[in-house]
């Protein structure tokens, strides 16, 4: 996908006295002017300002001159880096979305209060945190060019794998207008939006996503408190009362604890025919439950 704005503009030559031609010129800003203006707008760890080249340009208010001039805009570390980039970027976008349904299901079979959902929003915090990063979310600028460029890779690489080009950068035109200080030209004001906007495109390249790490998140949970979180049938009688789970289709049912207290835990909160959710040390060998530390109706 390319994406082009054009918008007509005007350009005007040095149009200064012939007295004053030299003085005037002389002060201009050229090509690394220009650069070194916009290498300073560009501070994102993602993308770096490349081949500027200045149009035209003439002097304006107070000292201003207005420049008309086009650069690029490129990932990091060429092909590889783009590759590499935009791959952390699906990457995380899907592990932003895994955490946030696993905490969906582990709170519909638990509760608020489970271990797991902590872990889990802590996850979805640092998962979001660095796509912010990627794509230099504290900086409108960048956020303007870098929101298509991301977009368009995700676009590429929503299959998952295999052979894709991807992105690799955008080439604009674009005005402006600087103002010297003592350490050189600095850009008072930017255009806003694009006199046109091409997306780059590299070559195709062999992708795969890495796993997730949502499982291991929810297993290291559970193996620290030795316990898991289940959602079942109760079945209460006076005699080998069990708890009914079911995973993909297959049915097992989970003898109560021997020590009384335990399985009150159970029925204090859910009787007969109740669906629960019951967290405590699942035996699945012996099909039973050593111990019980909370049980809640579930919805």
């Amino acid at each position: 996908m390319t994406m082009r704005t054009n918008i007509s503009y005007r350009f005007a030559l040095c149009a200064l006295p012939a007295a004053l031609l030299l003085a005037g010129c002389n002060s201009k800003p050229g090509d690394s002017d220009v650069q070194a203006a916009l290498a300073a707008v560009y501070e994102c760890q993602a993308l770096e300002v490349r081949d500027v080249k200045k149009l035209n340009g003439e002097p304006g208010p107070e000292g201003t001159y207005e420049v008309a001039f086009d650069y690029t805009v490129a990932f990091k570390g060429g092909e590889a880096g783009a590759a590499k980039i935009l791959g952390d970027w699906v990457h995380l976008n899907k592990e932003s979305d895994a955490a946030r349904q696993a905490r969906i299901d582990v709170e519909r079979q638990s509760s608020k209060d489970d271990p797991r959902v902590q872990t889990l929003d802590a996850y979805v915090k640092q998962v979001d945190a660095s796509m912010e990063q990627l794509v230099c979310g504290d900086n409108k600028e960048q956020v303007a060019v870098a929101v298509p460029l991301f977009k368009e890779g995700s676009e590429a690489l929503k299959a998952g794998s295999g052979m894709v080009a991807l992105p690799t950068g955008v080439r604009i035109v674009r005005t402006g207008l600087l103002s010297k200080s003592e350490n050189g030209w600095y850009f008072r004001q930017l255009a806003v939006g694009f006199n046109s906007f091409d997306i780059l495109q590299g070559r195709p390249t062999v992708f795969a996503l890495p796993p997730s790490k949502v499982p291991t998140l929810l297993n290291a949970q559970a193996s620290a408190t030795g316990e898991r979180t289940l959602t079942g049938i109760v079945h209460a009688r006076l005699t080998d009362s069990c708890f009914t789970v079911t995973v993909d289709s297959a049915e097992t049912c989970y003898a109560f604890p021997a020590d009384p207290e335990q399985a009150r835990r159970i029925l204090s909160a859910c009787g007969d025919g109740d669906r629960c959710s019951v967290t405590g040390k699942f035996d699945m060998q012996a099909e039973s439950l050593g111990s019980v530390s909370k049980a809640v109706l579930a919805q």
